[in-house]
């Protein structure tokens, strides 16, 4: 019923405010459009960078797990923990807590 009594008065405008009434609402369909578009930018943009942020982690965890990996190895042919030092980079401290857990095992 609302909708009906809108549509009457706008047809009960003056062709100069019809016009001006037009243009508003064109406008506001235009705004909408125009930050409805930019929403869905910055969720692609944020989805990229949230996906870039995870393939650069996963990469350093991939590199972490192949140096344990690399110490263990050496630890099992005998190798001490200053020479796997400088062959990993590892630290002195970690070769040894991953020494005494493979001892453990």
């Amino acid at each position: 019923m609302t909708k009906a009594i809108k549509e009457l008065k706008l047809f009960s405008l003056d062709d100069h405010r019809r016009e001006a009434y037009e243009q508003r609402l064109k406008a506001m369909r235009d705004y909408e459009s125009s930050m409805a578009a930019e929403f869905q930018k910055g969720e692609q943009l944020g989805l990229h960078e949230g996906e870039q942020i995870g393939i650069k982690k996963g990469k350093e965890e991939g590199l972490k797990e192949g140096k344990i990996e690399d110490v263990l190895n050496a630890l099992k042919i005998g190798l001490d923990v200053e020479t796997i030092h400088k062959i990993t980079g590892v630290a002195k401290e970690e070769i040894r807590k991953l020494q005494k857990q493979a001892k453990e095992q």
